[in-house]
Parts: structure tokens; sequence; C-alpha cells
């Protein structure tokens, strides 16, 4: 084989070691793409040394530089991959209210009336003017789709109490 034909096929080497190594982050295979993809990396330097220590050091230099650059390839193009969108986690989905409220606006609740969205047991959901709380019953369990009035504020937690009609 000529040595144009021989420095493509370590280069090959290169890319290939450095596309098992990113597959190896997705793809559970107990080490073994790892272990085939240090195989490339040494056939790759081993080709490349095949020629001598100066086009070996020059091969060397040159892992270096198509390694990351395939990787960095590789994550950019995975997410646009069907393998990749199928499982990937998409962008939250948030619509307005939804999230952790600021302390002072949690503290604008207090002795507010509203509607529990979910059972208290003792942690659930209540809806106070349209927005959404994380709220704790103050004893027992509410049932859903009962008023509540917020009895104490406390950092993140609110407590709410049952309004007996």
């Amino acid at each position: 084989m000529n040595m144009a034909l021989m420095i493509a096929f370590g280069i090959f080497l290169y890319v290939l070691s450095a596309v098992l190594m990113a597959v190896e982050f997705f793809v559970p295979s107990l080490g073994l793409l790892f272990v085939s993809s240090i195989g490339c990396l040494i056939g790759g330097g081993a080709i490349f040394f095949s020629f001598g220590s100066t086009v070996g050091w020059i091969g060397v230099i040159v892992a270096f530089i198509v390694v990351p650059i395939v990787w960095v390839i590789v994550f950019k193009m995975f997410p646009h991959t069907s393998f990749g969108k199928a499982i990937m986690m998409g962008k939250p989905n948030r619509s307005k209210g939804d999230g952790i409220p600021d302390g002072p606006q949690l503290a604008a609740l207090m002795n507010q009336q509203g509607i529990s969205q979910s059972m208290l047991r003792p942690v659930g959901i209540c809806e106070f003017d349209g927005r959404r709380v994380e709220c704790v019953a103050e004893s027992g369990l509410i049932e859903k789709n009962k008023p509540v009035r917020v009895v104490h504020v406390e950092g993140m937690r609110v407590t709410v109490r049952r309004i007996q009609e």
C-alpha cells in the first residue's frame, strides 16, 4: 500500500475512534464501544508510527485535532437525528402561572381564600385568583374542590385550612 492510502486509513481510524467514544455516551454497551474506540486510536497511531517517529508524532497531533472536532460534530448533530429526538428531553412546556413563586408573592397570599385543585394529603395544589400554588394542609386531609384559606406562610411553605361551608 502506498503511504497516502495508509495515512488516510490512520485518519479514518481516528475518526472512527471519536465516533465510537461519542456513541458510548448514548448507547449502553458495558464498555465494548469504548474498548473498540481505544483499539482504533491505537491502530491509527501504529499506522502513523510505522512510517517513523516524526510521522507518528504528527499523527498524534492529528488525533488531538480530529477527535474533538468529530465529538463536536456528533454532539451537535445527535439531537436532530430520529434516535436523538426519541431519547432527548424536549424543552419544558411552561404556561403562565407555573413554577415556583417568589417568597413575597407567597406572603401576599396570607388570609386569602382559594379552592383545592387536588387532594391535600397533606400536600397538594390549591388555586388562588387563577394561580396554582403547592400548599400543605394544616391538619388532616382536604378533598379536591373544597374552599381553603391560607393560615400561615413561611418561606416557600404555604399552610391552608379548609373553610367549613
